[in-house]
């Protein structure tokens, strides 16, 4: 196929074709000669795109545009939430979890703390496994996992988070105290560590700032004409101001 035979033919310019695809020319070439030869894209979303716009179903001049207005569309969405570099699989699962949150925080009554914890899930589940725990007791318990795939040493978390599920449902749970308590001290405790974590990172961007900023005043003296040894350093420091870029 010649595609920049078929965007003549449809009056559209190659640069005007990559803009409204968010590529550059290069790229675009380069896409051109993968789909021309081989009939595949090294990029799944651009992929879809050149399939649609380039199938063997011959297009009006009206179709192909209104096609490849359409993907302009969708691109300039994606580049707008981020996922313009993102594939296809990725950017439908952002966009759908975008339009979720869109939709219930219109809403009135929507509750603060499940978009907390979606935080923390979405930043600790790489780090921390009882998020992943969770995350498929709820995927097997809805039939969006297969149980019949899973694996052995899950079932035991599984199924005592499906037997207190079970009791909390029918109104048997009662407080276990000796686990309450261990529950409040593992609160303190993460807490606590929560509070040293971002202290020490704190220090290290304060110090890593006011290091920069010594070294930076010190490179002046030195190139006025003193040595190292004349400069007041006592001095140097005070005059520094932490707010100034």
């Amino acid at each position: 196929m010649d595609i920049k035979g078929r965007l003549k033919e449809f009056d559209i310019k190659i640069g005007e074709f990559a803009n409204k695809l968010k590529i550059t020319r290069p790229t675009l070439d380069k896409y051109i000669e993968q789909f021309e030869n081989e009939g595949v894209v090294a990029n799944n979303k651009y992929q879809f795109v050149f399939e649609s716009l380039f199938s063997k179903h011959t297009k009006s001049k009206e179709e192909f545009k209104a096609d490849l207005e359409r993907f302009h569309y969708l691109l300039e969405r994606d580049e707008f939430i981020g996922a313009i570099n993102l594939d296809v699989n990725r950017t439908d699962l952002m966009t759908s979890v975008i339009k979720r949150i869109r939709d219930d925080l219109s809403q009135d009554g929507y509750n603060e703390g499940v978009y907390r914890f979606i935080n923390m899930l979405v930043t600790n589940y790489r780090e921390d496994d009882v998020f992943l725990d969770f995350t498929d007791y709820f995927l097997y318990l809805n039939g969006v996992l297969n149980i019949e795939t899973i694996e052995e040493n899950k079932k035991a978390f599984l199924s005592n988070c499906y037997r207190l599920m079970h009791c909390d449902k029918c109104c048997n749970l009662e407080t276990d105290e000796k686990y309450f308590n261990m529950f409040v001290t593992r609160i303190r405790e993460i807490k606590e560590k929560k509070e040293q974590i971002a202290k020490q990172k704190a220090e290290d961007a304060f110090k890593a700032k006011y290091q920069e900023k010594i070294n930076s005043r010190v490179q002046e003296q030195l190139k006025m004409g003193l040595t190292a040894e004349a400069i007041d350093y006592d001095e140097l420091i005070e005059s520094i101001n932490l707010s100034d870029d």
